[in-house]
């Protein structure tokens, strides 16, 4: 079968590992086929009245060593899909997604950017924070069974400290 010919109607049970292993494979660039195939996608589910989303959860759970928290939010802002733990849930307004379908086609799925959990995220100041907060409500325990339920080490915390002020890079 031509890869770049794929009629998806009939292909329904077209698995997407091997859609797109096809794509890769004919294009030379995964990011390129997966490009394509999420365009595909959107189409689809611009046109389509039943739960296309789901088809778009298996396309995401295909592509295993891809960004796929960049194609998540790819799809999220082009196919105006809602989003929970277990995947896609519905699309919320599918006549906006011809609307913004060129758009769609012109930003790649991989430089959306997703939350980025790490980003200005500092170790350092973090293991301080626990500290200060270990001590705060030690400060604030009533009674003796409230203390011990706080597990804190004020030598162990101040040797960390000096550790830390050790490593810290000089700002």
């Amino acid at each position: 079968m031509d890869t770049m010919n794929i009629d998806w109607k009939k292909e329904e049970k077209v698995k997407w590992e091997t859609a797109v292993e096809r794509a890769v494979t004919a294009l030379g660039n995964a990011k390129v086929a997966i490009q394509i195939a999420a365009v595909a996608l959107l189409i689809r589910l611009a046109k389509g009245k039943g739960a296309e989303w789901a088809e778009i959860n298996d396309f995401v759970e295909a592509l295993e060593g891809a960004n796929r928290k960049s194609l998540v939010e790819w799809f999220k802002k082009y196919g105006y899909l809602s989003v929970d733990k277990q995947g896609f849930t519905g699309c919320l307004d599918r006549a906006a997604i011809a609307k913004t379908l060129d758009l769609a086609k012109a930003k790649p799925w991989y430089s959306v950017a997703g939350d980025k959990p790490f980003a200005d995220f500092n170790v350092f100041d973090a293991v301080l924070q626990q500290f200060s907060t270990a001590e705060k409500k030690l400060k604030g325990a009533k009674t003796d069974a409230d203390k011990a339920k706080i597990v804190h080490d004020p030598v162990f915390a101040q040797k960390v400290r000096a550790i830390i002020a050790e490593m810290r890079p000089a700002a």
